[in-house]
């Protein structure tokens, strides 16, 4: 049948940034009406459904008869939509939450888990370590969920910088990667990070997370009105 598949890298070798990378698919078929082409690119896209792939499809016909097609995966992921026991999860650990994360298609996936569990309205996003900085304000968030492999600034970075400016005035700030190894997970702890959730993202654990937040959260609450009261 002939043809070929090619993976390209979207960063070079200048010093740019990695954008991930791009996998070409190139063959030759015969010359097809342009809606059967098009409802092949429809079919393609919907094959992913269910999955956090991106999926962008350029059809090009060329003299000869062959048709390029272009397919650009992002990171898979398996979405785990939250079941009903997480649905308005907001009502019992109400958060004020700062999502920092420069994939889109995580972004969406994070948002709709947030939705799920009735945090829409209670969440900021923000699409890397230097934004996170920027957004953030002293008792602003009760969270913090930081992506740690990000262009500009990474999450190890914006962490240094947020413990440099606030000090312990920080709320809990939680590694969000897939590099689940224990000398990188301890690395992020030792930054001062409060938790570690992995990617993809398991809502169970997130749920957990976010109790053990709410609960963090309301203790230094009370102590802070403790220590007011006995003043």
């Amino acid at each position: 049948m002939g043809g070929r598949v090619w993976a390209e890298n979207n960063g070079n070798d200048s010093g740019t940034e990695n954008k991930g990378c791009s996998f070409n698919l190139l063959i030759p078929l015969c010359p097809a009406p342009k809606s059967v082409v098009a409802s092949a690119v429809a079919d393609c896209r919907g094959s992913t459904r269910g999955h956090e792939s991106e999926v962008h499809g350029d059809v090009e016909t060329e003299e000869g008869n062959e048709i390029k097609k272009e397919i650009t995966f992002g990171q898979e992921q398996r979405r785990r939509r939250p079941t009903n026991g997480h649905i308005g999860l907001r009502q019992k650990y109400p958060l004020r939450i700062l999502a920092v994360e420069d994939n889109c298609i995580n972004r969406k996936v994070l948002w709709h888990i947030l939705k799920r569990m009735g945090y829409s309205d209670l969440t900021c996003f923000a699409e890397n370590g230097r934004e996170a900085l920027d957004a953030y304000r002293p008792g602003a968030f009760d969270l913090i969920l930081m992506d740690i492999q990000m262009p500009v600034m990474d999450g190890l970075q914006a962490m240094t910088a947020l413990v440099k400016r606030h000090g312990d005035n920080l709320p809990a700030v939680v590694a969000l990667t897939a590099n689940l190894l224990k000398c990188e997970t301890d690395k992020y702890r030792a930054a001062g990070m409060f938790e570690v959730l992995g990617k993809p993202i398991e809502v169970d654990r997130l749920a957990t997370i976010l109790q053990k937040v709410h609960h963090k959260s309301r203790a230094k609450r009370q102590q802070i009105t403790g220590s007011k009261k006995a003043d």
